[in-house]
């Protein structure tokens, strides 16, 4: 069992090590007519453009004049993930001691399932209770200047 112990908090760092950083605000973009046009971390803000970073690593640019609003923050499936991967580890340590204690096999077993399920349920949780922000631009400068303070450290000039 301390085999299995051992594997689940291997398991358990290395979804750690590849999870984003939450300090990169994720957005959605959509354009005049209500279609998304694009998703990924924002990179640069600029008085005529915003600069986002999509799931490939390639950047992509859109102006102010085609954005209609943007939506920040993630859907409820990263938070469900994020909430698995805390329960994996919290329970992954929890396990390790207690197997070192002398904790039967199968009482180790519960716990490594338990704290997982644990950290999943409030991840659900959480991301069913945040609440997703938009902003509406409406191809309109004035109000894209309205909203420089709002990710002040991706800047590329004043707005």
């Amino acid at each position: 069992m301390k085999r299995i112990c051992n594997l689940f908090l291997f398991v358990a760092l290395l979804f750690v090590l590849n999870h984003r950083t939450s300090a990169q605000t994720f957005v959605l973009v959509y354009n005049i007519h209500g279609k998304k046009i694009g998703t990924g971390t924002l990179e640069l803000i600029a008085d005529t453009v915003i600069v986002i970073e999509n799931k490939k690593k390639q950047l992509q640019r859109f102006l102010v004049v085609d954005i209609s609003f943007i939506k920040t923050q993630r859907s409820v499936g990263s938070y469900l993930i994020s909430g698995f991967g805390i329960g994996l580890v919290g329970s992954s340590f929890i396990a390790k001691g207690a197997a070192y204690v002398g904790v039967e096999n199968e009482a180790l077993g519960v716990i490594m399932i338990s704290g997982t399920a644990v950290g999943t349920i409030a991840g659900f949780v959480i991301g069913i209770a945040t609440k997703r922000q938009k902003f509406i631009i409406n191809a309109d400068p004035e109000r894209w200047k309205a909203l420089g303070g709002y990710w002040p450290g991706l800047l590329a000039n004043d707005l």
